[in-house]
């Protein structure tokens, strides 16, 4: 029987309305400080600026390829679909083990996930916020009889050739996680901030124009 977890799309339109904004801005603060002559050196603030967005830039295009947008299971293989256009393919008998841990940045946030690592060595994220019906997923690992390492540090998962670490991890917190599961509490807030942006860009916009 095939499975499909999909992408939640109010989670990717709120992700990338947000970094648009973000990007545009920096642009936009960019401009203005190489034409404020109170500022010292103030190309070298502007460089600053651009050198900020190809960082972002970099950690988007590393990051993007191992995280999941959809997962289909169709008797006993996955079909992973990364961001930008990328897939993989995997028996069951290839997942060597996954785990659980917290996918964002900031405690407003953050939300469950599960790390799939698999015998070649390759480790995918499936994250609460991106995966629409990401419960059904989590139910479905969870009740399977692959190997379970348990709950592990936000980022232990993407250190190569490293293996997978629970130390300094709280398991309260991973209930608390659960516990949020699909309540997409990160949707509003990337809308919070893409708003922000946009406010900035307006503003930056006009003082620039008049």
């Amino acid at each position: 029987m095939k499975k499909l977890f999909y992408l939640n799309k109010r989670w990717s339109n709120a992700a990338g309305f947000s970094m648009i904004n973000l990007a545009v801005c920096i642009l936009l603060m960019s401009g203005l400080t190489a034409t404020l002559e109170s500022l010292t050196l103030p190309y070298l603030w502007s460089a600053g600026l651009l050198l900020l967005l190809v960082v972002m830039m970099v950690a988007f295009v590393i990051t993007g390829p191992a995280l999941v947008k959809e997962v289909v299971v169709e008797k006993d293989i996955f079909t992973l679909h990364f961001f930008f256009f990328k897939s993989r393919q995997y028996q069951f008998n290839q997942l060597k083990q996954y785990a659980t841990a917290a996918y964002g940045g900031y405690r407003y946030i953050m939300a469950h996930s599960v790390i799939l690592e698999f015998e070649d060595g390759k480790r995918y994220q499936v994250a609460d916020p991106i995966i629409e019906n990401y419960k059904a997923f989590y139910e479905f690992i969870k009740d399977s009889d692959f190997d379970c390492f348990g709950y592990i540090g936000q980022n232990n998962w993407r250190k190569k050739n490293k293996p997978l670490s629970n130390k300094w991890v709280v398991e309260r917190d991973e209930k608390e996680l659960i516990k949020a599961i699909e309540k997409k509490k990160g949707v509003i807030i990337l809308y919070f901030y893409g708003i922000i942006a946009l406010a900035m860009n307006y503003a930056m916009v006009r003082y620039l124009i008049f």
